[in-house]
Parts: structure tokens; C-alpha cells; sequence
């Protein structure tokens, strides 16, 4: 019973973090990815469950006692300096929007080094990678979808030339664009006619901006 019980927890919190980060799972193998990560719990929990009948259990307890303290010192060790659950957000969530103590809004480099921003597109939370290479805001075609678009029925006559060669584009308008404690208007943007792998903020964003800096792995963007 407390087995169907954890198995209920999981898939309950799968279902809530894709409520909440719903773009999570838009690149290929993500899904695959929380498949496996989902069996490999459940078989763990498993054989927990079944230690219980093999004398083992105590053996479980430790390592989960030690795995607990190690996770405890690496979370210390990485907030020594500042012990701050902003900082923690941060570092889990890089793609949130944090206030600066000058009323920048700042957003951590992920473990790639991207600088990657949620923002609010007509009312679809839409995750989005900055790029200084593109000129546009750039939307997929699965969050231009989300974000209201119908995209059979854009006119794709924009031309762009990319690291992987032409694309096709489609000129559209974002109704509002919210990013942190920032709200826009009328917003030009495009939508790419070919799936991609990363909704993209070209310069056309940054230009929405006052100001911004790079200050070690920190984007501050100055409204």
C-alpha cells in the first residue's frame, strides 16, 4: 500500500512541476528522460519495500541517512557566502527573474552558459534562451501555439540566415510580454517556421531595456 502510495506522489508531482514549467519537456528525449528517471525511482523504492522482508532495510536507512548529509554539506558549501533562499531559487531555477538591489532584473547562466528567461507571452509562460546573435524575439512553433498563435495561418515571407543555414520566419505581434516585474506591449516578434529546440531573445528584446550587463555568469537587465 505505501508503495502505490509513493508511486501516487511521484506521478502527482510530475504532473504538478509540468503544470508549472510547461515547457520543460519541449526537447526531444526530455520526456524519455522522465520516463526512465520515474522507473529508476519506483524500482528503488521497490527494493526498499522489499528489504523489509530481507533484513536489509537498515542498510537502506544508513545510505539514505548519508546521501541526506552529503546533499546537506554540497547545498552549505555552494551558499557559504550567502545563505539565502533567493539565491537558492536561483541556482534551481535559473530561468527566474530575480530584483537586483539597484531594481535590475537579474537571471543566472545555467549549467551550459546560456542566459535562459521565462517570460509571460500573452498570458502562456514561455521559456526562452538569450541569443545576441539573432535579431528578433524568436517563438518555436509549439510556444508561438501556446502563446494563442494559430501557425497554419501565419505568412512565413521572412528570410533568415542561421548557423544551420536559410530559415523561414513569420512576422506576429505578442500582445504583452512580461519578464519579472517588466510588462511590454506590441511587442514585434517571429515564428519560426521549422521546429527548434529553444524559443530565442535576440537584440530586439535587449533593446526593450534601459541597459543591461554581464557581470561573471549574471544577466541584469536595467528597464
Amino acid at each position: 500500500m505505501r508503495f502505490v502510495i509513493l508511486i501516487l506522489g511521484i506521478t502527482g508531482l510530475v504532473l504538478l512541476l509540468q503544470a508549472k514549467f510547461p515547457y520543460a519537456v519541449n526537447r526531444d528525449g526530455e520526456i524519455g528522460r522522465i520516463i526512465y528517471l520515474a522507473i529508476m525511482i519506483a524500482l528503488l523504492a521497490g527494493g526498499g519495500w522489499m528489504a523489509r522482508y530481507h533484513k536489509v532495510s537498515e542498510l537502506f536507512r544508513q545510505a539514505a541517512i548519508w546521501l541526506a548529509i552529503i546533499l546537506a554539506l554540497v547545498l552549505v558549501y555552494s551558499y557559504r557566502d550567502a545563505l539565502q533562499w533567493k539565491r537558492i531559487k536561483a541556482e534551481l531555477f535559473p530561468n527566474q527573474i530575480q530584483m537586483s538591489v539597484d531594481g535590475g532584473l537579474s537571471v543566472r547562466a545555467s549549467e551550459d552558459g546560456h542566459f535562459y528567461i521565462e517570460a509571460i507571452i500573452n498570458g502562456a509562460p514561455v521559456n526562452f534562451m538569450v541569443d545576441t546573435g539573432a535579431s528578433d524575439i524568436v517563438l518555436s512553433p509549439r510556444d508561438a501555439e501556446r502563446a494563442g498563435f494559430v501557425i497554419d495561418l501565419l505568412d512565413y515571407n521572412r528570410v533568415y540566415n542561421t548557423a544551420n543555414g536559410r530559415g523561414a520566419g513569420a512576422g506576429v505581434t505578442l500582445d504583452n510580454m512580461k519578464v519579472g516585474t517588466a510588462s511590454f506591449r506590441n511587442v514585434p516578434a517571429s515564428v519560426n517556421r521549422a521546429a527548434m529546440d529553444q524559443s530565442l531573445l535576440g537584440m530586439s528584446f535587449l533593446r526593450q531595456f534601459r541597459s543591461y550587463t554581464v557581470d561573471g555568469y549574471v544577466l541584469t537587465l536595467y528597464p
